[in-house]
């Protein structure tokens, strides 16, 4: 269609050249997504990200605040999403969010963790947490409590040491990953509480050094896991070897970073080594899988 001037439209200006028809079509999308089945809203709502589910979708419209109190849309709780860093155009999670709900009081991430754990429910299937996040045993304990059907858990730095993490962690029977930033030194007691009542761990990935003594208990009480991944941790070859034969199930040896100090000869796998676990070893570099660290 030609206009006035002989200048051709393109398409879209053809589509959209009237404002009322654009108001109309904006209109007609809007009412569709409004009236979507609230259970086709739930399986979209638990793939967006946490912070738009948090701070975006409860204000579009009242049935997408509705549906968002359904614990379906709460199954993933991944902090790793939220920004922790001011952009341009936007700032960050804690600002966003203590704005958005007129936060009187310091922003917590333990009482955010209580609040989403509460949403969720039995629901809940993945508690990710960043490495930064602080979270205080007690939260730890009331998501146990609320959240008992987790299968993935990655644990940040904690507030403190406490001496009930072994029961607090051991209440997730159905754990199948389980991530830990820190290694506190209750870890062996962690694991023997863990073991005694979950039989469902296929990975476990440390994060933080993890001595060899660490290392033999995950495979005592958890013979039959498939991923193990350490980085920063110190262990002769022979070591590594052990770890390999002490799991018959074992998928993935992973042992990026991995130091060993005074023996510069342990810097690189020995051909029979790497004969022996090459099926299951992912390394970043094959002839360099160590790093130089101070142990």
């Amino acid at each position: 269609m030609a206009s006035a001037g002989g200048k051709r439209n393109r398409p879209w200006e053809e589509s959209y050249s009237v404002n009322d028809d654009d108001d109309d079509a904006r209109d007609i999308i809007e009412t569709k997504w409004k009236n979507l089945m609230p259970e086709l809203l739930q399986m979209i709502f638990e793939k967006v990200g946490l912070e738009e589910r948090i701070l975006s979708l409860p204000f579009v419209c009242k049935s997408w605040h509705k549906v968002l109190g359904s614990p379906q849309c709460w199954k993933s709780l991944n902090f790793q999403q939220l920004s922790r860093f001011h952009r341009r155009d936007r700032p960050n999670f804690i600002v966003r969010f203590t704005r958005t709900y007129h936060l009187n009081r310091p922003f917590s991430f333990s009482g955010l963790l209580k609040l989403l754990a509460s949403l969720g429910g039995s629901a809940v299937q993945e508690l990710v947490f960043s490495k930064a996040d602080e979270i205080a045993a007690d939260a730890l304990a009331y998501t146990a409590k609320m959240c008992p059907g987790l299968k993935t858990l990655a644990l940040p730095l904690l507030e403190d040491d406490d001496k009930r993490l072994p029961i607090i962690i051991s209440k997730w029977k159905d754990l199948e990953c389980f991530h830990m930033a820190d290694i506190p030194w209750r870890f062996v007691k962690v694991l023997e509480q863990l073991g005694a009542s979950c039989n469902t761990l296929v990975e476990f990935k440390a994060e933080a050094k993890i001595s060899y003594r660490e290392a033999t208990a995950i495979i005592h009480f958890f013979p039959e896991i498939r991923r193990l991944c350490f980085y920063d941790s110190c262990f002769f070859k022979e070591h590594l070897l052990k770890l390999h034969q002490g799991c018959e199930e074992l998928l993935l040896l992973d042992f990026k970073s991995v130091g060993k100090r005074n023996d510069r000869s342990n810097y690189s796998l020995s051909h029979s080594l790497w004969r022996s676990i090459r099926m299951v070893v992912q390394l970043p570099h094959r002839g360099t899988p160590y790093r130089n660290n101070k142990c």
